[in-house]
């Protein structure tokens, strides 16, 4: 374990290294869906308006992709769609703005895929601990059949449209106790988790005490030290300051967080057809422009918590504890008759990385 301790009296906080950047090559698109969508008649002069929410400030990939999206679909529809980003979780929280997809009150949204295993189990394949490897492989899953399969299954149970995955990137524990480099280190701590049953069951099987909050009330929390710590992708943890209430953070890499970029079916539908592709076109190049801010900010990131506010960073906490106690996760979700099948694992396993 190599352990880098920085102080800096401005702020204690913390930062750290994620893992390597996969290659900055554009991702294959994802399959189409394997009924198209039906569309609705052209009608002169009819314009139409997207309200698209997150959880993410305006300076985060999520609305710099979602910025991306905006240009583009109306550019190529001369302003017939006008995009409005509502980000900070203005429109409500990710199960809210979810929500809002199948009510009518909100036409698309970029959130977790955590809460969307409400609606589909398919999804819960994605929140294992440690399945995967590097950010080529989780992109290269995630853009093509599996990942598809995954949304033919919402559109199925929920009235939802899943066009692409846009990225958060690997999750790493922080807290503001002491290092969490092995399993022991995690007994009796109460760690922020997504409401999601396999993530709680993986912070259980490390011997701490999982606690399901809404991210934006995630920081009081940590400030007022109802819970001990939290888990998330390095961007998340510098957009949302973390560092200034969390001293010590984990470079653990142990979930992959996607995160799809949703639209209501029914307004989908509502669209003239060459509406329908221009957003399908969009988002993809949204997608990868997306990914590429999210390579490109992360280390400019870490390395502004590390110099500016100071912290402690565990690089190489002890995998193969922390992998060894998570195998009860595995146990108890995977395998024939459980919630999650194993030969979508199994699949996930095996995909280049």
């Amino acid at each position: 374990m190599l352990c880098l301790v920085m102080v800096i009296g401005l702020l204690a906080g913390c930062g750290a290294s994620s893992a390597p950047a996969a290659s900055s090559a554009p991702a294959a698109a994802a399959p189409a869906a394997a009924a198209p969508a039906a569309a609705a008649p052209a009608a002169e002069g009819a314009t139409y308006t997207i309200k698209l929410g997150h959880a993410c400030s305006a300076a985060h990939p999520y609305n710099q992709g979602a910025q991306k999206f905006k240009d583009l679909v109306e550019e190529r529809t001369n302003g017939a769609i006008t995009v409005e980003l509502y980000p900070e979780s203005l429109l409500g929280a990710e199960r809210d703005l979810i929500e809002g997809l199948q009510m009518g009150s909100v036409e698309m949204c970029i959130v977790s895929t955590a809460p969307l295993s409400s609606y589909s189990n398919a999804f819960l394949a994605f929140d294992l601990p440690f399945l995967f490897t590097t950010k080529a492989q989780a992109r290269g899953v995630v853009d093509s059949e599996i990942g598809q399969s995954m949304f033919d299954s919402l559109a199925e149970t929920s009235g939802i449209i899943g066009l692409c995955y846009f990225e958060n990137g690997f999750r790493h524990f922080t807290n503001d106790d002491h290092p969490l480099v092995k399993a022991e280190d995690f007994k009796g701590m109460k760690i922020r988790v997504m409401e999601n049953q396999v993530m709680m069951a993986t912070i259980t099987a490390l011997g701490g005490s999982p606690t399901p909050m809404a991210f934006n009330e995630l920081y009081n929390a940590l400030q007022q030290k109802t819970i001990d710590g939290e888990e998330n992708p390095i961007g998340q943890i510098y957009d949302k300051k973390m560092y200034e209430v969390q001293h010590y953070i984990t470079i653990s890499n142990h979930f992959y967080a996607p995160a799809p970029l949703l639209i209501s079916r029914a307004f989908f539908e509502s669209l003239p057809a060459d509406y329908q592709e221009i957003i399908k076109a969009a988002a993809l190049e949204a997608r990868d422009f997306e990914r590429s801010r999210t390579d490109a900010e992360e280390d400019a990131q870490l390395q502004e918590m590390i110099d500016k506010y100071g912290c402690e960073v565990c690089y190489d906490p002890d995998i193969a504890s922390l992998q060894a106690a998570t195998q009860a996760v595995y146990d108890e979700f995977v395998g024939d008759g459980k919630l999650i099948d194993p030969a979508v694992v199994e699949q996930i396993r095996n995909f280049p990385a």
